[in-house]
């Protein structure tokens, strides 16, 4: 082979990968929010499907969190407050330690806070077995190992937050829980306003 078509190979290679990033930037936006049925803070089963028609920033986490959930909740806390609490915005957090998220465990994770999840019932937390929540985690990319210390335990998950749609659909994706205020207030306002259209 001669460095020309060498050369014009490697461009068409080139082409064709930069084509396909193309192609796929959006991917993980844009897909449907994965189904399934969980349990809430207060016992009562909760399908996902149900939850359709308002708007939804989800992040996942676990009651007995001690690092990573405190800035989480302190964000939608944030994001809440500078929002002027909309009733068709939703918290939600799914479970990512369906041993330990038990309906008292996350009653007390609540309080912590200082959101009463019944009178404010735009506060969710989800849990379920493993067997109904492993293809949740797997759909969003979110990857779980458990550390065992000789006092407690932690759960090492991939961060993530995710803004969906009244239609179900994931429209923005945040990698970390330091994502910035100002970027999921103008989405979250953006997306409520689709829904009011």
């Amino acid at each position: 082979m001669s460095s020309q078509s060498g050369s014009n190979s490697r461009r068409c290679r080139l082409g064709a990968a930069l084509l396909f990033l193309f192609l796929t930037a959006g991917a993980e936006a844009g897909i449907l929010a994965p189904s399934f049925e969980g349990t809430g803070f207060d016992g009562r089963p909760v399908k996902w499907e149900a939850l359709r028609g308002r708007v939804i920033l989800l992040a996942f986490s676990y009651s007995n969190c001690q690092v990573t959930c405190p800035i989480i909740m302190g964000r939608f806390l944030d994001v809440d407050e500078t929002m002027n609490s909309p009733k068709d915005l939703l918290y939600a957090q799914i479970s990512v330690d369906p041993e330990g998220d038990t309906q008292g465990n996350i009653r007390k994770y609540f309080k912590i806070y200082a959101i009463d999840p019944e009178e404010d019932k735009r506060w969710l937390f989800l849990y379920a077995s493993r067997r109904v929540l492993e293809p949740v985690w797997k759909a969003y990319g979110i990857t779980i190992e458990k550390k065992v210390w000789p006092i407690g335990y932690e759960m090492i998950f991939t961060p993530k937050v995710v803004a969906i749609d009244q239609r179900g659909v994931v429209r923005k994706e945040w990698e970390g829980f330091d994502f910035s205020e100002e970027e999921a207030v103008s989405t979250l306002k953006k997306l409520l306003e689709e829904k009011d259209k």
